[in-house]
């Protein structure tokens, strides 16, 4: 496309561009005549050095002259000052005259002038290159915003909702063209007018408040003011008009419905007409203050109108139901008992009017109205989404919609039998360009059941200015049904330890029952409870808990006994499965004296977490006077469980290498000689495994003058033997580098949005150490925000010029020194294992206000991220696992091994491969394991998903698996859904709904309310700006034009018979 403006770029921003080309053209006249002058005087010497010295100082002056105008249309993208290239081409300018000089008595006069306008040429030719110049142009497209349409089409909206209000049959029957409910009282629409009333009315009060004064206000928009007010006048009287006429053709309304509404109508054709008129007089009549209290004075009356509707609407249509006919009363019904998804699809071709007037405004199928003004994409959605096909009428006007199509009805089952809103939205987002999509209709009862929240995406939506407008198909109460809504029980546990499960049960329309719940391990009762229901709508938690005597893999049920009146029964029952294994995490604490951060993890580790088989040293504890010392006990992983303090070390290399996690706080240096340092390195570096270093105020790390130590942690620090007691700043919150945003270890949450969200929450922190550098391949994950500092240094802004580019990776850069110097979290590989420092003491206070909550889940990210994954099957020496226990038939399988040496070291060129075998014991497939880089011994695989619903084993073979006394092999669990979730809630989730419109800048639509939806997002074109740039200095014809240049002098020179 042609471009249709050109932008200009300036040194000197406020200097007009003939000043620049007068003084271009006077300093160029300048140095000519100095040139002239050395030339007549015949100067040599020192004066002809001093003539060249102050030319080449006015050259530069005039050449920077000629350059910054010469930027105004065609700006710069060298890193290169203007000035410094002036002074290059002035100072070449003056050495390649010099030459000319010299060569006169050698060559003809005519041969010596060519040679210099070859070298001039030449060089102007250099300086062009070295200025890197580009043309900068804006080109203006116009763009067809999309709709993207996503319908529901998962299990929970194939249902039909029994307790439905009459204002919910109503819209379920109107939508779905039932002539009854098309002849109800236009309650929805007079609430909406009246809505779009209230809003005007509160805006232009905002609008007076938002000003010093009234009298500003009004000098500011007084004859704007005034037709608004004039408009206002007749929308007041077109109200009042609507509630009329609404009452005249339905008076068998009861009183309690027809005096709110007759109120409204008095009111507002009388008080608030009457004070829009006097706000009008007084706008006229210059008085400011009467102006906003007579605004005020109608909001007031409209606000409190518009709260009582909803009650209204409800009492309406209670009323207007009993008063139909047997007849129509059972055509609403039927309609109303028809699946939410027939009530979704009729919602898109039910008749709305148009926006405008004449042709414009005749009413046409939702669906057409919006393809008329949009391009209009069409999903199906529930596991994923899938386009469907809008189908056109006969007329070639009128749209369809067309079926989704599968294969089979287990495809039709499995595909249904999840609402994953997340990956339809993500699937719009990826399919649409930012700046065409206009937004997202979303037809549903809002029940997302997938893992990953949708939280992500509807941001992503939001900063796109791209709204999602939702229309809940649903009831608000849900039928008598007693469910299981979710079970939170752990996939693993460890031999002795307690399965603690969590059910959260839902009991609607059972009050007064009494529920039984029964936990059942193999199919034999373990648990009963038995829960009296209080209420109509009852939501509660149950615990259960259990301790299998013996490893393997354990089959669950929670179930609740099935009530009478149930629709479904298949949302009583959820089935799991835990494994009991005997392969815990070895970890080491040490730490010098019993500070904060030591307590609260000792009790992390030794309390709460099972998968921990702790040993911790306190080298300096504190002791109760006239108390005997303890025994001496050297820390061991080979301990009891359960046996955890020690009073020293490990014993020696072998022991070291026994752990798989060694966390160092503030140790004094004398307690770790170098011989220690050693074999922790080793254990670290050989045998994989992972060292965490706390630091602290006292010692840690700046006191220490190890070498090893130092050569192990992935910052450098300047060695003091006094403690750092102070912090660099008062107080300062942790903050996420780009790294750490997608990092194992600073992961609160699987939504990056609500990631960063729990950081940006976490408490401020008062200590801290310095670090003097980075080392090569070290990756800061957080850095020290200061408080009260701006968030966002660094931050490399908009790039839509040359120059801008320069700017945005300056301010890259000056990002990243600033996270290096401010680093507080920082890992590194180190050989086979991985280093993590964290440079303040303070990871205890992340339970200021949650519990412990984020501090266990950080703690346990890292053990996670350092040790690799808990393996549930197998020996000291080899071990085998999979990601999960329970899989769908889409999920695919991560198969990971683990293989040491008799000396736990990691075997790294190992042959193994995992076989995955059926229920009857029949090969599937086989999987050859590959070795995961730099990893403590661990193998890994990826299978596909597995189609068929049953129990599989996955059985290691190869050389490693050979040497064992019995098969390596573990369990899993296929199924079509992890959990009957479309049939757990089964009202519609407005809280969902809502939240995705506040995010989005949308809004939640009701079915009677879809005339709405028709010019809700906004402009159906619009024109974007963007702006080009083209380089003029890297094309070949200006590399041939210089080499042409050259080439042509040095024929000339050697003709000429200079060298």
């Amino acid at each position: 496309m042609p471009p249709t403006d050109t932008t200009v770029a300036t040194d000197l921003p406020g200097t007009p561009w003939l000043g620049l080309l007068a003084l271009c053209l006077a300093l160029g006249a300048v140095w000519w005549g100095l040139r002239w002058l050395g030339s007549r005087w015949g100067a040599r010497g020192w004066a002809r050095l001093l003539l060249g010295v102050a030319g080449a100082g006015v050259l530069t002056g005039a050449l920077w002259a000629g350059f910054t105008l010469l930027g105004r249309g065609f700006p710069f993208s060298s890193s290169w000052p203007t000035l410094v290239v002036a002074l290059i081409g002035a100072v070449s300018a003056e050495i390649l005259l010099w030459l000319y000089e010299l060569e006169r008595g050698i060559v003809t006069s005519r041969r010596g002038f060519w040679l210099m306008a070859l070298r001039l040429s030449a060089l102007a030719v250099l300086l062009f290159i070295l200025l890197q110049p580009a043309h900068t142009y804006l080109v203006t497209r116009e763009i067809s915003r999309e709709v993207a349409i996503l319908v529901d089409d998962s299990e929970s909206m194939h249902i039909s909702d029994s307790r439905l209000t009459p204002l919910e049959q109503l819209d379920r029957a109107l939508v779905l063209g039932v002539p009854a409910a098309l002849k109800r009282p236009a309650l929805a629409s007079l609430r909406s007018h009246l809505g779009t009333f209230r809003d005007r009315l509160a805006s232009e009060v905002a609008a007076f408040q938002d000003t010093p004064t009234p009298e500003v206000a009004l000098a500011a928009r007084g004859e704007t003011l005034t037709g608004v007010l004039t408009e206002m006048e007749t929308e007041a009287r077109t109200l009042s008009d609507e509630a009329k006429s609404l009452l005249e053709a339905h008076r068998n309304l009861p009183g309690e419905v027809t005096g709110p509404v007759g109120g409204m109508r008095d009111r507002i054709a009388g008080e608030v007409a009457r004070w829009l008129a006097e706000a009008r007089s007084a706008i006229g009549n210059k008085d400011a203050k009467t102006v906003p209290d007579r605004l005020n004075s109608s909001l007031g009356v409209v606000s409190p109108f518009l709260v009582s509707f909803t009650g209204l609407e409800e009492k309406t249509a209670a009323a207007y139901v009993s008063g139909l006919p047997e007849s129509d009363r059972k055509a609403i019904a039927e309609a109303a008992g028809r699946p939410r998804a027939d009530a979704a699809k009729g919602a898109l071709v039910f008749p709305v009017p148009g926006k405008g007037t004449g042709d414009a405004a005749k009413p046409a199928p939702l669906l057409d109205q919006l393809a008329a003004d949009y391009n209009v994409r069409l999903y199906h959605f529930a596991r994923g989404p899938e386009e469907a096909v809008m189908e056109k009428a006969q007329n070639g006007k009128d749209h369809s919609i067309g079926e989704p199509v599968f294969a089979n009805d287990e495809a039709r089952n499995t595909f249904r039998s999840l609402t994953n809103l997340d990956s339809a939205l993500k699937h719009v987002i990826d399919q649409t360009s930012p700046e065409s999509l206009a937004g997202v209709l979303l037809l549903s009862d809002g029940r997302h059941n997938a893992e990953t929240l949708p939280e992500d995406a509807l941001r992503t939506l939001g900063g796109r200015h791209s709204p999602l407008i939702s229309v809940p198909v649903g009831s608000h109460e849900g039928p008598t049904d007693a469910a299981i809504l979710n079970l939170t029980a752990p996939e693993s546990i460890f031999l002795g330890d307690r399965s603690g499960i969590r059910v959260e049960v839902k009991l609607d329309n059972l009050r007064g029952r009494k529920v039984k719940a029964i936990l059942r391990r193999g199919g034999q009762t373990v648990q009963e409870q038995e829960i009296d229901v209080p209420d109509v709508d009852y939501r509660t938690e149950l615990r259960f808990a259990d301790r299998p005597d013996e490893k393997g893999i354990y089959d669950y049920q929670v179930e609740l006994v099935p009530q009478e009146g149930e629709i479904f029964e298949m949302n009583n029952r959820w089935d799991f499965k835990t494994a009991v294994t005997d392969d815990r995490t070895n970890v080491l604490l040490v730490d010098g004296y019993p500070r904060w951060e030591f307590r609260y993890l000792r009790n992390l580790f030794y309390g709460r977490d099972k998968s921990v088989h702790l040993q911790y040293v306190l080298m300096d504890p504190d002791r109760i006077e006239g108390q005997r010392s303890p025994p001496t006990v050297a820390a061991s992983a080979t301990r009891p469980f359960g046996d955890a303090e020690a009073t020293e070390l490990p014993a020696n290399a072998d022991e070291w290498r026994l752990f798989d996690v060694i966390i160092l706080g503030d140790l004094p240096p004398a307690t770790i000689d170098e011989r220690t340092w050693t074999q922790i390195s080793e254990a670290v570096t050989k045998r994989g495994a992972l060292l965490v270093v706390s630091s602290g105020p006292r010692y840690m790390p700046h006191a220490h003058p190890s070498k090893t130590l130092r050569e192990l942690l992935p910052a450098t620090f300047a060695e003091e033997s006094s403690p750092r007691l102070e912090s660099p700043e008062a107080a300062y919150k942790v903050a996420l580098t780009q790294t750490g945003m997608t990092h194992p270890v600073m992961a609160q949450s699987t939504s990056r949005a609500l990631n960063l969200e729990i950081w940006n929450q976490m408490p401020e922190l008062r200590w801290r150490t310095t670090v003097t550098g980075i080392k090569e391949g070290a990756e800061v994950l957080a850095y020290a925000q200061p408080v009260g500092s701006r968030a966002d240094v660094g931050s490399p802004g908009a790039v839509n010029s040359p120059g801008a580019v320069e700017e945005a990776l300056r301010r890259l850069a000056d990002r990243k020194s600033f996270e290096r110097d401010h680093a507080l979290v920082v890992s590194q590989r180190a050989g086979l294992g991985k280093v993590l420092l964290l440079n303040f003491d303070n990871t205890w206070r992340f339970r200021f206000g949650v519990g412990d909550t984020y501090h266990h889940r950080f703690w346990g990210q890292i053990l996670r991220w350092g040790a690799g994954e808990t393996l549930r099957s197998g020996s000291d020496t080899l071990r085998l696992g999979t990601d999960r226990l329970t899989y769908t038939i889409v999920d695919p399988l991560k198969i990971t091994a683990k293989v040491l040496d008799k000396e736990h070291l990691p075997v790294r060129n190992a042959e193994v491969s995992a076989v995955i075998l059926d229920n009857a014991g029949r090969h599937l497939s086989r999987l050859k394991l590959t070795y995961r880089p730099e990893s403590n011994g661990l193998y890994d695989a990826i299978s596909p998903p597995l189609a068929e619903p049953g129990e599989y084993t996955v059985r290691l073979e190869g050389d490693a698996a050979a040497r064992e006394t019995s098969p390596v092999e573990t369990s899993l669990v296929v199924m079509s859904t992890r959990s009957p979730l479309e049939f757990a809630e089964l009202t519609a989730n407005r809280d969902l709904l809502g939240h995705a419109a506040s995010v989005t800048g949308g809004r939640v639509v009701e079915l009677s309310d879809l005339a709405d939806l028709v010019g809700a997002f906004g402009k159906p074109k619009e024109s974007l700006t963007e702006r080009h740039n083209i380089s003029l200095w890297d094309k070949w014809p200006l590399l041939v034009l210089f080499l042409g240049l050259v080439t042509t002098e040095w024929i000339l020179r050697r003709r000429g018979g200079l060298s």
